[in-house]
């Protein structure tokens, strides 16, 4: 009997253990249903498995999330810009929803979200783009960036044609900032910062990693010209003073940084510039750094700021102008690629100069001097260091000596082309500061 009692007691005991690990089975397989897709559970306006209902996502972070899951995909973010409680912008986003294709996006390859007109960041773009009438799609990657923008369609494969065409207009985009920035990066290495500022001034307007790149040798530009400007605060070598701020000057025009740019050069000069009486002067802060930042205050640190001059023509010509037309990434990078324009120093210089006076004629030999020695100095091939500075100290000193010679030639009777010359002459030797200060 004890033998039958323990038989039926183990049996029991087994029985218990097979139906808790049936129950634990039955757990685990629960879990990974709950949890498909992987990662944190994206909310949505409606069912996302229902192959008949357009999926839409519940907003535009959401959206960008859902494009961002798979780098490879290059799944793009189709932001629709609608009237919430507008008859017609309900009936054109039931239209679309009605699509087979465009339901078929919306669960594949499209992360779809509905954006109130009345957001803020939706108003601002709207305004950029000049957007005359909705709905409109925005077509966004994953960082946020407008990669093209589409009236509503009113056929299925109107929209379709977004989607099919998105991974060659992503390589496009990826190309278009990887080349401006390597442009940038290249001439910001030859102390072209004219150039290099437009090159990142373009990308940093954008949204990841190479715009915040770009934005950070933005600054890294802009650091240069306030180098430059600490340069001609401090030195007591007037014309040297004048060559920097009249350079800087010349270099940032029609930049973004121009006006910032003006009124650092307005406070440096100003002695000079709107007091002749007290030009002799030296400020009792002239050891402290110039700030000149885009939107901030420009000033010697720690000091009152006064009022600068008032800006130059062309800068209230610029003021004036309406804002420039803003384009998508996409259309930015789809468009023929264009390259900075810039001034050569190659072609022959200071010709004029050959059918002066000896004087002059003098002076020309010590020109071509001054750019053969600037040329070797700025070459690719030159290392920074003490013979690159000292070939530049040569040329400066070249050029110095030639424009002495025609502001004599010239001190009796104004000559358009001499002074034009000199502003030439005058870039060169502000290149010779420059490239030393770098």
């Amino acid at each position: 009997m004890i033998g039958i009692t323990h038989l039926r007691e183990k049996h029991m005991h087994l029985k218990k253990i097979y139906t808790i690990a049936a129950l634990l089975a039955v757990v685990l397989l629960a879990i990974p249903t709950a949890y498909a897709g992987g990662g944190k559970k994206r909310k949505r306006m409606n069912n996302p498995d229902d192959p008949n209902v357009f999926d839409w996502d519940s907003s535009l972070n959401e959206a960008e999330e859902s494009a961002a899951e798979d780098k490879d995909a290059k799944k793009p973010v189709m932001a629709v810009v609608y009237r919430p409680g507008n008859e017609e912008d309900k009936k054109a986003l039931e239209r679309l929803s009605s699509w087979p294709s465009a339901r078929d996006h919306s669960h594949k390859d499209v992360a779809a979200v509905k954006i109130s007109a009345d957001d803020p960041d939706m108003k601002k773009l709207c305004e950029s783009f000049n957007v005359k009438s909705l709905p409109v799609i925005f077509w966004m990657d994953p960082q946020g960036n407008v990669l093209s923008m589409q009236s509503f369609p009113q056929l299925a494969t109107e929209l379709d044609k977004v989607p099919a065409g998105w991974a060659a207009l992503t390589s496009k985009v990826d190309a278009f900032l990887k080349d401006h920035m390597d442009r940038g990066q290249k001439y910001a290495a030859q102390g072209k910062l004219r150039e290099a500022y437009r090159e990142f001034a373009l990308l940093s307007q954008f949204r990841g990693p190479l715009p915040a790149l770009a934005s950070d040798r933005r600054k890294f530009v802009a650091e240069q010209w306030n180098k430059l400007l600490n340069i001609a605060k401090q030195t007591a070598d007037k014309k040297q003073r004048a060559v920097i701020l009249k350079g800087i000057e010349r270099e940032t025009v029609g930049l973004d940084i121009e006006r910032d740019m003006h009124e650092a050069i307005a406070l440096i000069g100003s002695a000079e510039i709107v007091k002749p009486a007290e030009k002799d002067a030296t400020p009792a802060n002239a050891n402290q750094p110039v700030v000149a930042d885009k939107g901030g205050q420009t000033a010697a640190q720690g000091s009152a700021v006064p009022q600068p001059p008032a800006a130059p023509e062309g800068l209230k010509a610029i003021a004036q102008e309406k804002p420039p037309e803003v384009k998508t990434l996409g259309d930015l990078a789809s468009a023929a690629p264009s390259v900075a324009k810039q001034e050569s120093d190659d072609g022959p210089m200071g010709g004029i100069l050959l059918g002066r006076d000896a004087k002059l004629k003098d002076a020309y030999a010590q020109l071509q001097g001054a750019m053969a020695d600037y040329r070797k100095a700025t070459a690719d091939a030159t290392d920074r260091g003490p013979a690159r500075n000292g070939l530049l100290k040569s040329a400066y000193e070249k050029f110095s000596g030639c424009m002495n010679a025609i502001e004599e030639a010239t001190a009796a009777k104004a000559d358009a082309q001499l002074d034009k010359l000199q502003t030439q002459i005058s870039m060169m030797m502000y290149g010779c500061l420059k490239y030393q200060s770098l």
